[in-house]
């Protein structure tokens, strides 16, 4: 059991348990759209394990890049643009969330229909497309909480904690994914040159998680 294993089964581990929070949370979430949130989590956490069985413990692997590409990547990108849908309340917000949608998958349609397939275990064009729809939609709602009384009470808004894991968790990322294709070219003469990124990488997707769990517990629904 190397280091790599360990410290992806841990993310795993804390991705199961932001779910198990977010269902422990139950009932002050149940009467809200926040109730599919535990749900995707779920969703996301099944997803992983399943991956890492592909990989470790089966000799199917290969199948592992049509798991992420086909079903978590979009998964991921459009259920949190729905959730800032959900959040913002004037009509050109909810309309630039629903654009951010269509724009990752246009993104996403073009690259697995493209004839020219990637060399890589994931799709970065789209996978970048998806992390600046993210950004344009969280400096929105910044704008948003910041210039409103929302900002008073922002410890115990579900969707600050929120917001805060995906930009540590997507947009503090995309640098690793950036050079990831230009360093798996030296993962076999120069390993170390992947370390040090993809340390940093898991990280900041514990913190995410982590977020996410602080998220849920100090919740107060406001309606």
């Amino acid at each position: 059991m190397n280091v790599v294993y360990i410290i992806r089964i841990t993310l795993h581990i804390t991705e199961l348990l932001s779910c198990i929070i977010g269902f422990a949370n139950w009932k002050k979430i149940k009467f809200f759209h926040w109730k599919w949130f535990p749900m995707y989590l779920a969703a996301i956490t099944t997803v992983e394990f399943t991956g890492l069985y592909l990989v470790y413990y089966s000799k199917l692997g290969s199948f592992n890049i049509y798991l992420y590409q086909y079903f978590a990547m979009p998964l991921q990108f459009i259920f949190f643009c729905w959730l800032f849908y959900k959040y913002f309340s004037e009509r050109w917000q909810k309309i630039a969330a629903l654009c951010g949608i269509g724009v990752f998958l246009i993104f996403w349609l073009d690259e697995i229909l493209s004839k020219e397939k990637s060399p890589y275990w994931f799709i970065s064009l789209s996978y970048d497309a998806g992390v600046i729809v993210l950004l344009v939609l969280i400096m929105i709602f910044l704008i948003k909480m910041s210039t409103t009384n929302e900002i008073l009470n922002f410890k115990t808004n579900i969707m600050f904690w929120v917001v805060m894991g995906l930009f540590a968790g997507y947009i503090c990322t995309i640098p690793y994914y950036i050079w990831r294709n230009y360093l798996i070219t030296y993962e076999k003469s120069k390993p170390e040159l992947l370390y040090v990124p993809f340390y940093v990488f898991m990280i900041l997707n514990y913190l995410m998680y982590s977020l996410f769990c602080v998220g849920f517990i100090k919740w107060k629904p406001t309606n």
